[in-house]
């Protein structure tokens, strides 16, 4: 699945909302310069989740961070409702890539999230040490009255085992009980969900075939087995990443094509029972599937409808960096008709858990320069993320000097480079380029400082010139002043 099988997404999409100062115009676009995706029309902009029915998401294309700061490793999970609750579960990698743990969070409202535990660890098995695990996903046994987390293992050596695995706990947080590893009915499985439908039944499906087909099978009464094999789909596609859920009377797939760490079409096909017989393969979203593929759908069924969540992957494998690196793209899912499914780019969601409702926040229009007002010169990106310093620079039309902000309250805003699709985050009295992550050190403010110019500030410092160049914070009566109409 992370090696040459795996697709993988490209860099930084689009986070743009419309700026908070000055009207200004902002736009969004990926790190690899692909074309912007259009959303759909919309007017809302960033504002605090509120404590009432709806709370807004973070900006898609980041990592997103849980209510202590810390960035949330839950990548290529799945989510499970439970009691009012929602459960995000998913990957945490080590800095070589493999098997950390299988972390735990927990959510009212589907954007704060808290850590709630490590459920799998190196320590929970023998099999555990020094393997890959990818994909976990939960489901709740009601006649056992336990949790059942599957996941695709690998020895950590080689991509050649192509194994489930499975483990069981009492309660959701607990400590899993790892059971072992295997293939499936003796098929290879790599690419894998689980997905339990409305008459309480659930499935397993995976990639096998070294990832050209496609199978479904049934699970035993207990979810921890799989009893028979439904169908194999696709034969020669090359479809993995699948994500399985049921609306109505329709079944519906998701899945990648296998094509490296590259992003690719989205497919769906539609069924009216998960052994068939199933569509033929039909496209959603844009053609890379807006740089994410797909971990999981999740209903969110509230008093006025049930709404569905793409829960999407954007793979720092892409700019070749570890997988914790990764971001997240969580976007609605609409159907146009009972059998047709459709996919639309937004900045950030706002989620009423209570009605059931997934809207798209609207983003804003192209980047610009920070162009200063008294001569000609620009804010510049210079050098590689984690190494580089924004400075001021003669201006060049490049897209080093392309901004974007992204206004995540009322007052505060990312700002993002077009070059690296990185923010500008403070460290020290230095302005240095970091993935965006919405931190403290991120938010800035533009402030208006008189009718023709505007200043960046973090907390009481503002935007000056240091030495060689370098943009720094300092005092706010050595500001540099912005044209805000650049």
């Amino acid at each position: 699945m992370r090696i040459f099988t795996r697709p993988r997404v490209i860099a930084l999409i689009a986070l743009g909302l419309a700026a908070a100062i000055f009207a200004l115009s902002m736009g969004f676009g990926p790190r690899s310069q692909r074309p912007d995706p259009q959303p759909p029309s919309a007017s809302a902009t960033f504002s605090p989740a509120e404590a009432t029915t709806s709370a807004r998401t973070p900006p898609n294309g980041t990592l997103f961070v849980d209510t202590a700061g810390a960035p949330i490793h839950a990548h290529g999970g799945g989510m499970l409702e439970h009691d009012g609750v929602f459960y995000w579960v998913g990957e945490n990698r080590n800095e070589s890539n493999r098997f950390e743990s299988v972390s735990l969070y927990s959510s009212p409202d589907l954007a704060n999230w808290t850590f709630q535990h490590d459920i799998l660890t190196q320590a929970s098995a023998p099999d555990l040490v020094g393997a890959t695990i990818e994909r976990p996903k939960l489901l709740f046994n009601e006649p056992t009255d336990s949790f059942v987390l599957w996941m695709h293992w690998e020895n950590g050596v080689d991509y050649n085992q192509a194994r489930t695995a499975v483990a069981v706990s009492p309660m959701i947080d607990g400590d899993y009980v790892y059971k072992r590893s295997f293939r499936p009915l003796g098929y290879e499985s790599r690419d894998q969900t689980v997905f339990q439908a409305e008459d309480g039944s659930a499935y397993l499906a995976s990639a096998t075939s070294s990832n050209a087909d496609l199978n479904i099978y049934r699970l035993s009464d207990d979810f921890t087995e799989p009893v028979a094999l439904l169908t194999t789909l696709w034969p020669g596609a090359y479809r993995e990443a699948p994500a399985l859920f049921q609306r109505n009377d329709t079944y519906f797939l998701m899945t990648s094509g296998a094509t490296g760490w590259d992003p690719n079409q989205a497919m769906y096909a539609t069924a009216p029972d998960p052994a068939g017989p199933w569509s033929e393969l039909l496209p959603v979203g844009d053609a890379e599937a807006f740089g994410s593929q797909a971990a999981f759908v999740l209903p969110v069924a509230g008093s006025s409808r049930t709404s569905f969540l793409y829960l999407g992957d954007r793979w720092a494998g892409a700019r070749d960096a570890p997988v914790n690196d990764s971001d997240y793209v969580w976007l609605p899912l609409t159907f146009p008709t009972e059998r047709s499914l459709s996919l639309e780019w937004s900045t950030a969601l706002s989620i009423s858990v209570s009605e059931g409702t997934i809207d798209g926040v609207a983003p804003g229009t192209p980047f610009r320069e920070f162009h200063t007002a008294t001569d000609d010169r620009c804010l510049d990106a210079p050098g590689l993320e984690g190494d580089a310093t924004a400075i001021i620079y003669d201006c060049n039309g490049g897209a080093n000097q392309q901004w974007q902000t992204i206004p995540v309250s009322d007052e505060e805003i990312l700002v993002r480079s077009r070059t690296e699709g990185t923010c500008i985050t403070v460290r020290g009295q230095l302005l240095v380029l970091e993935t965006c992550s919405g931190s403290a050190e991120q938010m800035l403010s533009l402030v208006p400082e008189g009718p023709k110019s505007q200043r960046l500030a973090f907390e009481e410092s503002c935007l000056t010139e240091g030495d060689e160049r370098s943009a720094v914070l300092d005092a706010c009566s050595r500001q540099l002043l912005f044209d805000p109409t650049s």
